[in-house]
């Protein structure tokens, strides 16, 4: 895993996902700074442009190197950017990374992220080779234990007051995808949903 692949572009009518670039300043500033996206994230939120131009560029700094693999998701018809999604904390020796993602509310229970992460994750086990992605979640966001399970994820540890964030002492769950688990069928490029 020396060289680093391109990262794809893909669509299937209805989600398309491209490699985060610096296009979607003002979206980035946003999906980082909305308290109903942050209520999960337990993260800082971003404060301003500038905070978002430089968040932005260590994102595609990350992907250019290899550090990440992280996409752009839009809505097809409008072209506005729904969310953000892909790879990090890598482990090349064990061959794992990493799942984030966030998506904003107007397009929460549409299906957009599960549609834009088959994809990634085919490239992640496909194109670089990972045996195992994992998704550290706040238990209490159900949608997104929701879209993990759809996708084939297990949960295989529940960790009490593993993290802290604001002085506060946070639990986390763990979920993993092998390459060798069922998941749901990647449709063509271009296909219709």
């Amino acid at each position: 895993m020396s060289v680093v692949p391109a990262l794809p572009c893909w669509s299937d009518g209805t989600v398309a996902i491209e490699p985060f670039g610096l296009t979607e300043i003002d979206f980035v500033l946003r999906s980082r700074s909305d308290p109903e996206i942050l209520r999960y994230l337990d993260r800082e939120p971003l404060r301003n442009r500038e905070e978002a131009l430089t968040f932005a560029q260590r994102v595609v700094e990350d992907n250019l190197a290899g550090k990440a693999a992280m996409w752009l998701i839009r809505e097809q018809a409008s072209g506005l950017p729904a969310g953000s999604a892909g790879l990090w904390r890598f482990d090349r020796d064990n061959h794992l990374a990493e799942l984030g993602y966030t998506l904003v509310p107007e397009f929460w229970g549409r299906g957009y992220l599960s549609r834009a992460l088959v994809p990634m994750l085919d490239h992640a086990f496909q194109g670089l080779g990972l045996h195992r992605i994992e998704a550290n979640i706040n238990p209490e966001n159900q949608r997104s234990r929701g879209v993990l399970e759809r996708l084939g994820f297990r949960l295989e540890a529940r960790f009490r007051e593993n993290y802290r964030f604001r002085d506060r002492y946070l639990d986390s769950h763990i979920y993993a995808l092998l390459a060798s688990d069922p998941r749901p069928a990647c449709p063509s490029p271009g296909g219709s949903p």
